[in-house]
């Protein structure tokens, strides 16, 4: 695990294109957001991970079938259960290899 996140933190460490302008008046805290959303952004971007996680692919593929993905009507589902169980997980998983049919 912790071979993991040095491997993670390496990534995002080399990672540029902000820069704090201290004599432009610049917010720190705007500026942090900023590149916690490019990072997150450029880090979450291939999904990849996802897929090994335990039980998704069941989740992902139930959430398919309820959808009926080869029919051409509009569809909707919800996703509830209680906080950090893996809801928005199993949605980007379902988008990410989805996205494709979608558009």
């Amino acid at each position: 695990m912790i071979v993991k996140w040095t491997s993670a933190l390496s990534e995002i460490a080399a990672l540029s294109g902000h820069h704090l302008r201290k004599e432009a008046n610049e917010n720190e805290s705007d500026i942090i957001q900023k590149i916690v959303d490019d990072v997150a952004t450029r880090t979450f971007a291939t999904g990849s991970h996802l897929e090994n996680l335990f039980g998704i692919e069941s989740a992902v593929e139930e959430i398919y079938q309820k959808l009926s993905m080869d029919s051409n009507d509009v569809r909707a589902i919800g996703i509830c259960g209680m906080g950090g169980i893996g809801k928005t997980t199993i949605a980007k998983t379902f988008y990410n290899q989805n996205e494709t049919s979608a558009s």
